[in-house]
């Protein structure tokens, strides 16, 4: 028989045992009861901005244009091209121009790239003040296929390479009608081009429009199972490899072998084109300019604009150190694979929502560990966003940070240049941004509402 004390001994454990189940139990119907107050509020302010008048959008969008034309007329008197509108295809233009010469040595090296871009300043509203000479990181086979337009006048060069992007963008909203088939034609062209990645896009004269376009077509054939034609399309993110890595290592981690294999294709395509156009001594060239630009403040990479952790840190602590920056840096990175990895972790079902839900979390991870992003990479997340909505259907935290991601970086930018500066430009500030910071923010708050609603999808 066992003594008094000896049951009462046995009968410890199972009190506290029974206890830790008590607390757990509780603190999950908590979670459950805190999780339904938010769903319910954001509901709420969910149908007060999707009730918005139909007129009343419609004016909201006609003055944004407004005040794009505006902006962009006023920065075009000023400066004329390429000092600051096309200031980016400008120097894609500088290194097309060295290679349409022959000049192969002279692609990444600022100092001998600057005579080529100095034939841009006729174009400029001040042709005797030299354009800034900035790297251009971009494979030799960029400026390759950029070098026929190096025989024609630059602004009709920048128009052409301009009614491209416009294709590209025609594509992207095609693809995006296809995955949200009830939404407005007109609606959704007029959401993407007023949003402000969209805008910076263009201005600048960046090549994203055609990564989008390749990033939204690697999407729908890995959602649909057409691994090997998904990871073809996801290599040519090449061309900006921070924008692909990513999720080239998740397909690794997914074991989604033929999608690997396509990837790796047309990546080797892209190197080998380069190394065959410019030789293997340029390739050499190209990744010890993407490695130049590694410093945690470089003045070139403009760290305080980008949209990432980077940009968190910069602006935070405009002190820190360029060691202490990249620890930092790593750190906040590590932590937000981990939470992707830790909730991605379910099987992979082509076509089904939860795909969705995986491959839009790390699509959105992307942009905040990438250690180069700036807020004009945004344009990759159009269809990824647009299979975001879709699967929200019922879960309206995610679809309002959709929201907030599209509209709150425009909004800022519209009350900080309009209402607060009365539309005076200084050149001596950013014109196409304002608070990045509010930007990464809302990267993750959409990656935590997607990675929430992942865990909570049947």
């Amino acid at each position: 028989m066992i003594s008094g004390e000896g049951q009462s001994a046995l009968a410890q454990p199972a009190q506290a045992n029974g206890s830790g189940a008590a607390e757990t139990g509780a603190n999950a119907i908590a979670g459950e009861t805190l999780m339904a107050r938010l769903d319910a509020a954001a509901e709420r302010i969910l149908a007060r901005l999707l009730g918005t008048p139909t007129w009343l959008q419609a004016l909201g969008a006609a003055l944004l244009v407004a005040l794009y034309a505006q902006r962009i007329w006023t920065v075009y008197a000023d400066t004329g091209l390429f000092r600051r509108l096309g200031f980016d295809w400008g120097l894609f233009y500088s290194q097309a121009s060295a290679f349409a010469a022959g000049d192969i040595g002279a692609m990444y090296q600022i100092d001998r790239l600057n005579p080529y871009l100095q034939r841009l300043t006729p174009f400029t509203s001040t042709p005797g003040v030299p354009l800034l000479q900035w790297p251009s990181p971009y494979p030799p086979v960029v400026a390759a296929l950029m070098a026929p337009l190096t025989v024609m006048p630059p602004p009709a060069a920048f128009g052409i390479w301009t009614a491209l992007s416009l294709a590209s963008a025609a594509h992207l909203l095609w693809r995006t009608r296809q995955v949200l088939p009830t939404a407005g034609t007109s609606r959704l062209a007029v959401i993407f081009f007023t949003t402000l990645p969209v805008l910076q896009t263009f201005v600048l004269g960046q090549p994203v429009l055609f990564l989008a376009s390749a990033m939204a077509e690697a999407f729908l054939a890995l959602r649909r199972g057409a691994d090997l034609r998904g990871g073809l399309w996801l290599g040519l993110l090449a061309v900006k490899p921070q924008y692909g890595l990513v999720l080239g290592l998740f397909l690794l981690w997914k074991r989604r072998w033929r999608a690997v294999a396509g990837a790796a294709m047309t990546v080797g395509l892209v190197v080998g084109a380069s190394a065959l156009v410019a030789g293997p001594a340029a390739v050499w060239d190209y990744q010890a300019a993407v490695s130049a630009m590694g410093a945690f403040r470089d003045p070139y990479a403009v760290p305080a604009e980008m949209v990432n952790w980077r940009a968190v840190i910069v602006n935070a602590r405009p002190g820190i150190g360029n060691t202490s920056g990249v620890l930092l840096f790593v750190a906040l990175t590590a932590a937000t694979v981990l939470a992707v990895l830790a909730i991605t972790r379910d099987k992979w079902v082509p076509k089904a929502a939860n795909l969705d839900l995986q491959l839009g979390a790390v699509i959105t991870a992307t942009f905040l560990v990438s250690y180069h992003s700036h807020m004009h990479g945004l344009v990759l997340l159009t269809v990824p966003l647009a299979a975001l909505w879709r699967t929200a259907i019922a879960a309206p935290l995610l679809r309002l940070s959709i929201l907030g991601l599209v509209f709150l970086p425009t909004a800022a930018f519209v009350g900080v240049t309009a209402v607060g500066r009365h539309l005076a430009i200084n050149y001596d500030d950013p014109l196409w941004v304002v608070w990045p910071v509010l930007t990464a923010a809302l990267l993750v708050v959409l990656l935590g509402a997607s990675l929430l609603t992942a865990v909570r999808q049947p």
